[in-house]
């Protein structure tokens, strides 16, 4: 894009010695083709690609995409993927998140959302913790997500408390930092499950959340 700015940037100096009225009709066509094409890719409905690492249940894992697809209009389910063993921590019986979640963003493709699950121990180095257990964990911006059901250990809550996470998990995908609202799914967890504590998104997060085409009342 940069080298076809600088040739049409060219094109105009030219224009602009063999007379003014010219010029004025290049820069004009110029700009609104610019304009033209990032209002398209703006408004382009992005994916969210799901996958499961390993033997991911099934039935769960539908339950989790029918639930994203009441809130989001385009999410396409990829398959199974296997766990990299250079993610496997072996002191602690866990893989590391952050090796999962670089895994999932090498599948990313343009401007798309990944999101990996799996039934996996996760664990990354937080503040003076060399290995922390975490639920999930994805990046501002970076597009890609992974979530964990193992240490949401209540039968009855797990489909309720994964839909929360995995919402959690993606509003920091779309720039969500984690909010100050008690009872927003936002809210920071640190380190513990407190998700029926967490009722639904507070006015400024669905905001954003809309703002970015998803259709949270």
């Amino acid at each position: 894009m940069k080298k076809i700015f600088l040739s049409m940037s060219f094109c105009v100096a030219l224009f602009a010695s063999c007379g003014g009225n010219a010029n004025h009709d290049v820069v004009k066509t110029d700009k609104t083709v610019v304009s033209q094409a990032k209002s398209k890719q703006e408004n382009k409905t992005r994916t969210i690609h799901v996958y499961f690492f390993g033997d991911f249940p099934s039935n769960l894992g539908s339950q989790m995409i029918k639930e994203l697809r009441k809130v989001y209009s385009s999410v396409h389910f990829e398959g199974r993927i296997s766990l990299p063993d250079s993610a496997y921590y072996v002191p602690r019986n866990r893989y590391l998140a952050a090796k999962l979640l670089n895994t999932m963003m090498t599948l990313q493709l343009n401007n798309d959302m990944v999101l990996g699950m799996t039934t996996k121990d996760i664990s990354l180095k937080y503040k003076e913790h060399e290995n922390w257990g975490v639920m999930g964990l994805s990046y501002l911006n970076k597009r890609a997500a992974v979530i964990s059901t193992y240490r949401l250990r209540i039968p009855s809550k797990r489909t309720e408390h994964l839909r929360k996470l995995m919402l959690h998990e993606l509003g920091h995908v779309e720039g969500l930092p984690h909010c100050k609202a008690e009872h927003c799914i936002m809210h920071d967890a640190e380190g513990q499950n407190r998700f029926s504590q967490l009722d639904d998104f507070c006015s400024s997060c669905k905001a954003v959340f809309k703002s970015k085409g998803w259709d949270m009342n």
